[in-house]
């Protein structure tokens, strides 16, 4: 209790009062009442004609009164009949917080003066603030200076909104008595209701003064300085408030507001916030309620908690009535949620408190546009811009809608006046950059780009701008704004991407590996760096290591199509076709119309032998990419594998209509043409190509090979010589060579060539084969052996060099089983291979092995039915088994289908 306080109850007045009160509880004990009347009416007159009442707060804060002695004094009189007796109860009822009865009975009492201000106070307990107003009046008419009744007079005024007037009373009871802390707290708070700041911390420093305990002095005193932006000072009004009474809710919510706003302190703000909260009690003003709620929102908010800052805002409003402030802060929450629809009604909501709000409609306008609304959101940029004309914000938001909907001309506009408005506002720029930009003006918006990083010389920024110059093809510019991107940020992973994908453009991928792997080392999950990285791995460094880097992405990443596209190039390229196809497969089901998967399913299915479906997926190919002059070339080889005579030469004409230079396409129709023994069309194209590369030797090789078929040996010699002439060197030429010299029997030039392409290409099986053949021509055997083993131990499934041998161990009577053996390997590795079913069944006939040499020959005509020789031989077979009727049948089958090499004399 404050000093004054404790000088005033040692007075007279209050010691009469306190005996008045005395003395009615006696009488009431002793069961007289008319004593207990008179005491109670002589205290309550006291009280208001003296200078012992300060306020109604005050006066109850001095009742010396218990709850149950008030009901002791109440229950003396059941039924007033008297006015002492109404007047009686009706004071007690007051003083026990009974207003209704008090109200009723101070209306049937006779009137007095003082019965004027305690039913002033009945009244506006009463909420009846009018009437409240004319009985304290009508008091102060008689005691004009009371300041007790201007202040209470003072307070209904408030209550009625007339704060002009209700500072005029408190001003009136400071000049009666500024002694009392209630009049200076109350005049403070009708000045700050009014605008005012004058005098206002002295009013509230001086009701501290005379009250240290007042509560709500602090309070105000904290937001004055809150306002103030006085950090420190508020938070000690706070905290001294908390002190005073640390069970009340008002000055943690203050304190946890100022926390949040000024401290950016979210950990104490909520905790001072939920404590709030938890005080909260029912008798507690909504207003105040609601004020908690809404400032635990707001913390909530800040934090990025909006689910249980939705649940706060609409607490709020259940204690205040809505509010512009109020819509747009749920519906902030809610947007922050992605609520769109929800946030759009609570910013259309906040129009009903202020129509032409331009946060309202810049609000609904980034709703609608995240609703798709694109129209709608240009329409609230519009209007939020009716308030607000130079909105830089609202104007290039607008710009990027009109944009959008290719009203480009609108739009350049509206970012022409963004930038006149503010030209030092960066986002401007970067907006109009990435207008540009989605239109492909990339040089434009590099301009853009690099306006806004003259402004903010961010790490996105030159990134932004990177990826524009990487479209350009300027890869050296993307890589030097990567590298300026980097130095901003060295955890950039994106920039070390995009210095990467350049680099590897550029074929440096050793240094692009380098990038990628520093930015998969910052996002370990980003499945896109380990495709890219594969990427550059597959172009001939470690082509493992690719096809982990692409298993690693699809791990991360299965919905990522390009991950399927370009594994599934890896397994062409690892000619794992199967597996290729697979991939392809998956990414076609995702991408239907993937011009790469397509192609290389095709390029799969061809290696494979499913030449139908290679041809249907370069047709799918085709329709994407109609002048894809490869795309018609591989189809037309699908086509020429499926004896598709017309059709592989259309395409092949097509693919060298689109590109007259596309050697390949001469070349397949060059070997198309020998195919089909239209051997002058395969010459015209051979003359092509050796004028389109005529430093090309392997043109020259096949030309010569043409010319060996027509017999024409002399311009076939010609030929090879050229391609041995010409670098790179190759072996095909010098075999083909030597095998001239074994037909014009010059065997000695012919081993020179083989050992020449042996020499070049020690590796070929087929100039060990060769020159083979030419120690067997000369009966070398071991010579002749020696070179097949070597070409069989270069390629074990070398069909030739088997038979080749067994020629040579047919000639050996020691060697004959060797002979029958490589006879039979090459008919294993090549099912059709005529020639060794012929030689190993003449080698069973020369053994007498009749039986087995007929087993062979029936194993030849099942491979080649229309083989006269097979039935001639086997005629032979069979009469010497003695099987007559069978070896007759047998010539005239070999007759019938070759009468001139087998007549029936035969």
């Amino acid at each position: 209790m404050k000093q004054s306080d404790q000088s005033e109850l040692q007075s007279d007045y209050l010691k009469k009062w306190h005996t008045h009160f005395s003395n009615a509880l006696r009488s009431a004990n002793s069961n007289n009442s008319l004593e207990a009347i008179s005491n109670i009416n002589a205290a309550m007159e006291l009280a208001c004609s003296t200078d012992l009442l300060y306020s109604w707060n005050h006066l109850q804060s001095q009742l010396p009164l218990s709850e149950k002695q008030q009901e002791t004094l109440i229950a003396l009189v059941a039924s007033p009949s008297s006015n002492d007796e109404r007047i009686y109860l009706a004071h007690l009822h007051l003083l026990s917080h009974d207003y209704f009865n008090a109200l009723v009975l101070y209306k049937s009492a006779e009137h007095s003066t003082s019965l004027d201000f305690y039913k002033g106070l009945a009244y506006f307990h009463n909420a009846y603030y009018d009437k409240a107003y004319q009985c304290y009046s009508q008091y102060l008419n008689d005691y004009p200076l009371k300041a007790f009744a201007c202040y209470e007079r003072g307070l209904t005024l408030l209550k009625k909104k007339q704060s002009n007037e209700a500072s005029d009373d408190f001003q009136t009871a400071l000049m009666a008595n500024g002694s009392h802390y209630e009049y200076h707290f109350q005049y403070a708070i009708t000045k700050i209701n009014q605008g005012a700041n004058n005098d206002i911390l002295e009013h509230l420093n001086k009701a501290i003064s005379l009250n240290p305990q007042h509560y709500e002095s602090y309070l105000v005193k904290g937001n004055l300085n809150v306002q103030a932006k006085l950090g420190e000072e508020a938070l000690e009004d706070f905290n001294q408030a908390i002190n005073i009474n640390p069970d009340r809710p008002e000055a943690y919510a203050k304190r946890g507001a100022l926390y949040n706003n000024l401290y950016k302190d979210n950990n104490k703000a909520i905790n001072d916030l939920y404590k709030a909260v938890k005080l909260i009690k029912a008798d507690l003003e909504d207003s105040t309620k609601g004020d908690i709620f809404l400032n635990r929102a707001k913390v909530n908010q800040d934090i990025g908690y909006h689910f249980q800052a939705i649940d706060d805002y609409n607490k709020a409003l259940e204690y205040l009535s809505g509010s512009h402030h109020l819509y747009i802060s749920r519906g902030n929450s809610y947007f922050a949620l992605e609520e769109y629809k929800k946030a759009l009604d609570d910013y259309t909501k906040s129009t009903e408190y202020w129509k032409n709000s331009a946060v309202s409609h810049y609000n609904m306008a980034l709703a609608k546009e995240n609703l798709g609304d694109t129209k709608g959101a240009i329409e609230e940029y519009s209007l939020s811009l009716l308030e607000r004309k130079n909105d830089v914000r609202a104007i290039s938001q607008r710009a990027i809608l009109l944009a959008e909907t290719d009203d480009w001309e609108n739009a350049k506009k509206d970012f022409d006046l963004a930038i006149m408005l503010n030209p030092q506002r960066a986002q401007t720029y970067i907006d109009f950059g990435d207008a540009l930009s989605n239109r492909n003006e990339k040089e434009e918006a590099i301009k853009a780009y690099s306006h806004a990083i003259e402004l903010e010389p961010e790490a996105n920024l030159y990134f932004t701008r990177g990826l524009c110059k990487e479209t350009l093809q300027d890869n050296e510019g993307a890589i030097a704004d990567a590298n300026m991107a980097i130095e901003c940020n060295d955890g950039y992973a994106d920039a070390y991407n995009l210095r990467a994908n350049n680099l590897a453009i550029l074929g440096k991928h050793e240094l692009a590996i380098e990038d990628f792997t520093k930015a998969i080392s910052i996002q370990p999950d980003n499945g896109m760096f380990y495709c890219n990285r594969a990427l550059s791995y597959s172009k001939n460094i470690d082509q493992l290591k690719a096809l982990e880097d692409y298993n690693k992405a699809v791990e991360l990443a299965p919905e990522y199509n390009r991950n399927y596209v370009n594994r599934g190039s890896l397994w062409v390229d690892l000619k794992d076709y199967s597996r290729a196809i697979q991939d392809c497969d998956k990414a076609i089901q995702k991408e239907p119309l993937n011009d790469i998967a397509l192609f290389n399913r095709a390029v799969s299915h061809f290696k494979l032998g499913n030449y139908s479906l290679a041809a249907k997926d370069y047709t799918m190919v085709i329709s994407l990419l109609p002048y894809d002059h490869v795309a018609y070339h591989n189809r037309a080889r699908a086509y020429a594998q499926l004896k598709e005579k017309e059709k592989a030469l259309r395409d092949f004409n097509t693919s060298i209509d689109i590109n007259p230079d596309y050697v390949e396409s001469y070349f397949e129709r060059a070997k198309f043409f020998e195919q089909w023994q239209i051997y002058d069309k395969a010459m015209e194209d051979y003359n092509m190509l050796i004028e389109l590369r005529p430093a090309a030797p392997h043109y020259y090789n096949h030309r010569g090979l043409l010319y060996e078929r027509l017999n024409k040996l002399d311009e076939a010699m010609e030929d090879y010589n050229s391609a041995i002439e010409l670098p790179p060197h190759l072996s095909d030429p010098f075999i083909n060579k030597g095998n001239i010299y074994r037909k014009k029997g010059d065997l000695i030039k012919a081993i020179d060539c083989y050992s020449e392409a042996i020499e070049i290409s020690p590796k070929d099986p087929v100039a060990y084969s060769n020159k083979g053949l030419i120690y067997y021509d000369m009966e070398i055997f071991h010579e002749a052996v020696e070179n097949f083993d070597q070409a069989i131990a270069l390629n074990p499934e070398f069909a030739h060099a088997y038979y080749n041998r067994g020629l040579v161990f047919s000639k050996q009577e020691q060697a004959t089983q060797k002979a029958l053996e490589d006879f039979q390997q090459a008919i294993d590795l090549n099912p059709n291979y005529i020639n060794a079913y012929k030689e190993k069944g003449h080698l069973y006939f020369k053994l007498s092995q009749y039986n087995e040499a007929k087993d062979i020959i029936n194993q030849l005509i099942k491979v080649s039915p229309n083989q006269a020789y097979a039935y001639h031989f086997r005629s032979k077979i069979n009469k010497a088994l003695n099987l007559q009727e069978e070896s007759l049948e047998d010539a005239i089958k070999a007759f019938s289908l070759d009468p001139t090499n087998y007549p029936l004399n035969s």
